[in-house]
């Protein structure tokens, strides 16, 4: 009986690597790029829990930014509270830009790339990650106009 089970569940993970690949099996998304929406549903002051994907959008006097929502010290989930990260684990604290303040955590928190459409909607690239990087203005200069 045991061995039957067991010739039947491995069949069924087979086939299903097989039919589905073993890429969407295993990931977690399809797409590493997300669309957030027009730039204008993320006026200053506001910080934005993205579920899914493992980010927190933040609107400041300077720009929008995303920043990762995993803690560096054991991978925690963190969370917003009165303007600063928090990692309910271990009690890490971090600043909005990601510097760690306080706990276990030491390295600052990773930094997502945003990408601003020439129709004005933010893409989250979920790949790119690094240290502190460019923030996308709220209002983009237009460009100079040409006299004829």
């Amino acid at each position: 009986m045991f061995r039957r089970d067991f010739i039947k569940r491995a069949l069924l993970i087979l086939g299903g690597i097989f039919f589905l690949g073993p890429r969407r099996l295993w990931s977690r998304t399809d797409s590493m790029v997300f669309d957030l929406g027009p730039l204008k549903d993320y006026p200053s002051g506001t910080v934005k829990y993205l579920k899914f994907r493992d980010a927190h959008l933040v609107s400041d006097r300077e720009g929008v930014y995303a920043i990762s929502s995993i803690c560096t010290h054991q991978g925690g989930f963190l969370v917003e509270r009165e303007g600063l990260f928090h990692c309910p684990r271990h009690r890490s604290l971090f600043n909005l830009e990601g510097k760690s303040i306080r706990g276990p955590a030491r390295d600052p928190l990773p930094w997502l790339r945003l990408e601003l459409t020439p129709d004005k909607r933010l893409l989250l690239h979920r790949r790119f990650r690094g240290i502190k990087g460019k923030k996308i203005p709220h209002q983009t200069p237009l460009a100079p106009r040409v006299k004829d």
